[in-house]
C-alpha cells in the first residue's frame, strides 16, 4: 500500500510540475520584454522593414522557411534576419487598410483558432485600437480597446502588438 501511495504522490507531483512549467514557458512576453527585443535587435528590425516595404503585395515567411508570395532566395534572407531577432514569422498585410502593415511576430502560443501572438509592426498610419499599455490590456482584455489586435506605440511608426483574442489585423 505504501508503494502505491508513493507512486501516486510522485505522479501527482510530476503533473503539477508539468502544468507549472507549461504555464511559465507559454506566457506572452510583457511590453518591457517586447521593447527589449526591439532595441536589442533594432538593425535587424529595420532591415526587415525595408525588405517588407519593397514587397508588391501581401506576403508571409515563417521561420522554418515556408513562404507565401516570396521567391526562394528572398525568403532565405528573411529567415536569416528572423533568426537574429528571433521571430516566428514576418508578413506584409494590405487587406484592411490603404497603407501596409509590416508585421514581425516574436511570440505565439496556442493551437489552431486559439493561438495568441505578440510582436512588433511598422505602419505609416496610426493603427486603430491603440492602447497606452499592452500589459494593462492583457490583464483586462474586455477593456474599451475591444477584442482582436491591439497596438502600443514605442517609437515613430513602430508599435508593439498582441491579439489577445484571435483575429486578422484591423
Amino acid at each position: 500500500m505504501k508503494v502505491v501511495a508513493t507512486v501516486f504522490g510522485s505522479a501527482i507531483a510530476f503533473l503539477v510540475v508539468c502544468v507549472l512549467a507549461f504555464a511559465y514557458f507559454t506566457r506572452a512576453p510583457n511590453e518591457a520584454k517586447l521593447k527589449q527585443i526591439f532595441y536589442a535587435h533594432r538593425s535587424s528590425f529595420e532591415q526587415l522593414r525595408k525588405m517588407l516595404e519593397t514587397e508588391p503585395g501581401e506576403m508571409q515567411v515563417i521561420k522554418d522557411g515556408r513562404a507565401w508570395s516570396v521567391e526562394g532566395d528572398k525568403a532565405k534572407s528573411y529567415v536569416a534576419l528572423m533568426k537574429d531577432i528571433p521571430a516566428t514569422d514576418v508578413s506584409r498585410l494590405t487587406d484592411r487598410s490603404p497603407k501596409p502593415l509590416l508585421v514581425i511576430t516574436v511570440w505565439a502560443s496556442g493551437f489552431a483558432g486559439d493561438t495568441v501572438h505578440a510582436g512588433l509592426c511598422w505602419t505609416d498610419e496610426r493603427p486603430p485600437r491603440c492602447v497606452s499599455s499592452l500589459d494593462a490590456f492583457t490583464r483586462d482584455p474586455k477593456s474599451s480597446a475591444g477584442t482582436g489586435w491591439v497596438f502600443q506605440s514605442i517609437e515613430g511608426n513602430w508599435y508593439i502588438w498582441t491579439d489577445r483574442l484571435t483575429g486578422r489585423s484591423p
